[in-house]
This record gives C-alpha cells, sequence and structure tokens, in this order.
C-alpha cells in the first residue's frame, strides 16, 4: 500500500504527522525487510528492522489516537518474537 504512493495513503501518513512523502520511505524500509528476511545471514536484521517499523507504527497510531490501527502492527512483532524461539519437544512417556 504505502509504495502506490496514491493520495489516500498520503493524506493518513499526514494525519499521523508524517510528511506525504514519508509513505515512500516506509515503503523502501518494508522492501528491504523482506529482502532481508529471504536471506537466511540477514534474517535476524531482517526481524529487528520489521519489528522497529511495526513499533514506529503503533507508536504513531496511539500519537494520532487512532486505536483501532493498533491491533494488526502489534501481531507482527508478537510473531517475530515468538518465531525466534525454538520448538520444544515433546517427550512421550516411556
Amino acid at each position: 500500500m504505502n509504495a502506490s504512493g496514491r493520495k489516500a495513503v498520503q493524506e493518513e501518513f499526514v494525519r499521523y504527522g508524517f510528511p506525504s512523502w514519508w509513505c515512500w520511505i516506509t515503503a523502501i524500509l518494508e522492501f528491504l525487510t523482506a529482502l532481508l528476511l529471504v536471506l537466511r545471514p540477514t534474517f535476524a536484521i531482517g526481524v529487528m528492522l520489521g519489528a522497529c517499523i511495526m513499533v514506529a507504527a503503533i507508536l504513531a497510531a496511539i500519537r494520532a489516537r487512532d486505536f483501532r490501527h493498533i491491533p494488526p502492527p502489534f501481531g507482527v512483532p508478537a510473531a517475530a518474537h515468538w518465531s525466534g524461539r525454538p520448538a520444544r519437544s515433546v517427550r512421550r512417556g516411556r
């Protein structure tokens, strides 16, 4: 959505207190995050960058008092947090 640069997207960024062109910066950061997540050696960096983007989105929504936009970005950092944990092996009875 951000990469589209549509007027509605730009207006939403302005409503959150960012310049209208900030949607392009966000799109570039999101694309970079996707690239980093695909490559195994940079996966952790991609997770951290993606989490930072989502935390910034949450803080911007809180600052704008637009609480209906908080759940989607909150889910991504939570999923990133749990994705790094190794699965517990279930030990079967002997």
